[in-house]
């Protein structure tokens, strides 16, 4: 009950007792006149206490859903604090794993970067390869073209070598004829 209810309950209560004591002291003296107006006076102020034991009620009512209301808020309170602590500890744990991140990725961005070096080195003596093997293959043609023109020189030989054998055989015999 608020403050304000009781005082004013205390009042109703004092003035109660007053008009219960003068129409005591009027019926002791046999004045009866009075007893319609005591009887009014008792009834209105019965209906103004229940009115305001009907109000205290429902503030009581009110009081202990505002304590319900407030008991859940401070439980909720509480659970978003461990909450909060938890995703505090979360959030240091990951950023422990970002840094532990950051640090691979920049490990395999440097072994990219060796990579890609590597690799246009190997390209580089690919393509010194490809053209040696070019001057090689011309080489070779030339080689072909050279046996070539060797085989047929050396025919050119064989059959120079019959001719010059056909007119040494033709000469011997044209001297044996002669000394004959």
């Amino acid at each position: 009950m608020s403050s304000t209810a009781a005082t004013t309950m205390e009042a109703l209560n004092s003035d109660l007792k007053k008009t219960l004591r003068d129409f005591m002291e009027q019926t002791k003296d046999g004045e009866n006149q009075h007893f319609d107006a005591v009887l009014s006076k008792i009834s209105s102020t019965l209906t103004f206490c229940q009115a305001l034991t009907n109000e205290n009620a429902q503030l009581l009512k009110s009081n202990n859903s505002l304590k319900s209301t407030h008991d859940r808020l401070v439980h909720g309170i509480a659970e978003i604090n461990v909450c909060d602590q938890d995703l505090q500890a979360e959030n240091i744990q990951l950023k422990q794993e970002n840094g532990e991140l950051k640090a691979s990725n920049n490990d395999l961005v440097k072994k990219v970067v060796e990579l890609v070096q590597t690799c246009e080195m190997k390209e580089a003596e690919k393509q010194s390869l490809e053209q040696k093997v070019f001057e090689l293959e011309g080489v070779f043609e030339f080689i072909q073209t050279c046996e070539a023109e060797k085989k047929a020189l050396e025919q050119k030989v064989v059959e120079l070598e019959g001719l010059v054998s056909s007119y040494e055989a033709a000469a011997a015999v044209g001297q044996q004829d002669e000394k004959n």
